[in-house]
């Protein structure tokens, strides 16, 4: 529906004026002329991670300077803009924070840069969650924690309905390999013993636990609410448990999470299972929702009288103070024929991958000028290859206490190449086949990276044990690299004949960038050698299941 793409520029709309002599054709052809420039020019770059709206630019000029003319107001409203005509959000899973936010207590319709959404404006919350939450399955854990961030994680889990949440929690079970049945099944029925497959400890402090106690006291153990937050807590923290032995991983965590729930339903009978057509979660369906109205059409009007009411209110403070919202691009008119005008005047939302910091967005509920964002150094952002973080240590331990982000440089960026390598099938069946013996594919990747001399002293040591749950000490307490000779040999067959499997192949300099729901690495172009990309080590892994983050490798 509103899906927006990274590293793009959209303008809503363009408007074009000039003198009377020009008249419709010519204001035609220039608008032809200037649609195509402004498709193929170079604008200027959101900083870091940012998504930037910028509500109106204008210029005037001749027609073959007007491009240049609107880059420029362009880029001077990036540098200078205040909150009337610009609207700044660290990251993607920010903005759809805040958008749930506004939508939920109805003041979305009074904020001229959610207009892109304005479909969603008269449907009930729990129909406006699915609908953004859907779109963004694959941001679905850093979405919930910038919610907890805003302290607004608990209210949109309780305006969730749950016919809702069960659908939504179909599409986390299709999309990590796992039977939604196993999250009906009641703690009671499958016992804690000492035969249970191993997984970490979701401790009581950790953040994952705080993120998420708030919410799931509110709710009852069978709710399906709480059955989503516990698939997103598995797909994060314990993915190869989630996918192999899923009714386990629901009767851990309800334990951790709802203690009460075990004794309760021991106390009472249980249903069977649900099967197919006797109360199976419904899978998600490829086909158009009929709830979400078309475009152009204003949609029912079945939204709850509250916040219907603080909608209307929202819209007549706006129009008493503000007047009538603009279009959102607009060129201006000319003094004559040979200058024309052109202004945006609405929403132009940018976003690139850079390297500057980003200001947070007025409504946002911290103020990172002394809260910095957790995981973040100081009036820091995410690094681009070349620009050298001077403690990644720091870094790395704000990340320990925090589910946002971590960020550091590392001299063995290569390791995740190795990723690849374990999403190969024949690697995929040996993991599958021994998973109980080392849980969790952080554990795998490091184990395999031991095999090529990993340097233990090299910060991305330290992020997979925090990735774990552990102190960097306890690495080796984990168990020794499952079918290691059959990996050693298959890596010696697939990239044997280029002499790539050498320790050699760890060593990269590169940022990483980690969230709950990705993992980035920006390094230079330079430093990737073309044996190494022929034997497409250098290809985005995407989306691991078996890792629970989306991967993605970005070259400068």
């Amino acid at each position: 529906m509103n899906v927006l793409q990274p590293d793009s520029v959209t303008i809503h709309r363009l408007r074009i004026r000039g003198s009377a002599q020009t008249g419709a054709a010519g204001l035609a052809r220039i608008g032809g002329v200037l649609q195509r420039e402004l498709v193929s020019a170079r604008w200027p770059e959101a900083p870091g991670e940012s998504w930037v709206f910028i509500r109106q630019v204008q210029a005037q000029g001749p027609l073959h300077r007007l491009g240049e003319a609107l880059l420029s107001a362009t880029r001077s409203a990036l540098a200078h803009g205040d909150g009337d005509i610009l609207m700044r959000f660290d990251s993607l899973a920010e903005l759809l924070a805040a958008l749930l936010e506004d939508l939920i207590s109805g003041r979305a319709e009074g904020r001229w840069y959610w207009r892109r959404w304005s479909q969603l404006f008269q449907l009930p919350p729990s129909q406006c969650i699915r609908h953004l939450l859907l779109e963004h399955l694959d941001l679905l854990p850093s979405i919930c924690a910038a919610l907890s961030r805003r302290q607004m994680l608990t209210l949109i889990w309780q305006a969730f309905e749950k016919t809702d949440a069960r659908f939504l929690l179909g599409a986390i079970a299709q999309r990590n390999g796992f039977s939604i049945a196993a999250s009906e099944t009641a703690p009671a029925a499958v016992p804690a013993s000492e035969s249970e497959p191993p997984a970490l400890p979701l401790s009581p402090g950790t953040p994952l636990w705080r993120q998420w106690s708030e919410p799931l006291r509110r709710l009852p153990a069978e709710d399906a609410r709480f059955k989503l937050a516990l698939a997103l807590i598995g797909q994060q923290r314990f993915p190869q448990l989630l996918r192999f032995e899923p009714a386990t991983l629901f009767a851990r965590l309800t334990r951790q999470f709802h203690p009460g729930a075990v004794a309760e339903q021991r106390a009472r009978p249980h249903p069977p299972s649900p099967t197919a057509g006797e109360g199976a979660l419904p899978m998600p369906s490829t086909r158009p929702d009929p709830a979400l109205p078309d475009a152009t059409v204003s949609g029912a009007n079945a939204v709850p009288r509250a916040i219907d009411q603080r909608r209307t209110a929202a819209a007549e403070m706006l129009r008493s103070t503000a007047g009538d919202l603009p279009e959102q691009l607009h060129v201006a008119t000319a003094a004559n024929a040979a200058d024309f005008g052109a202004a945006v005047t609405g929403e132009v939302a940018q976003h690139a991958a850079g390297n500057a910091s980003a200001s947070p967005p007025p409504s946002a509920v911290r103020n990172t000028a002394t809260q910095p964002h957790s995981g973040q150094l100081p009036n820091a952002s995410p690094p681009a290859a070349g620009e050298v973080v001077t403690d990644s240590q720091t870094a790395l331990r704000e990340f320990a206490d925090d589910t946002d982000f971590a960020q550091f440089r590392t001299a063995q960026g290569g390791l995740l190449y190795l990723l690849n390598f374990l999403n190969r099938p024949q690697v995929q069946v040996l993991m599958e086949a021994n998973w109980r013996q080392l849980p969790g594919g952080w554990g795998w990747l490091y184990r395999l990276g031991q095999t090529l001399q990993l340097d233990e002293n090299d910060p991305i040591v330290r992020f997979l044990a925090l990735s774990m749950g552990l102190a960097q000490h306890e690495l080796a307490q984990l168990a020794p690299l499952p079918a290691r000779e059959r990996l050693l040999e298959l890596a010696a067959d697939w990239y044997g004949a280029d002499d790539l499997w050498q320790p050699e192949l760890l060593r990269l300099d590169a940022s990483v960038h980690a969230t709950p729901s990705h993992l980035d690495l920006y390094a230079s172009l330079a430093d990737v050698r073309l044996p190494l990309r022929l034997a497409g080590l250098d290809l985005n892994p995407g989306w691991l299941p078996w890792l629970g983050r989306v991967v993605r490798f970005h070259y400068d």
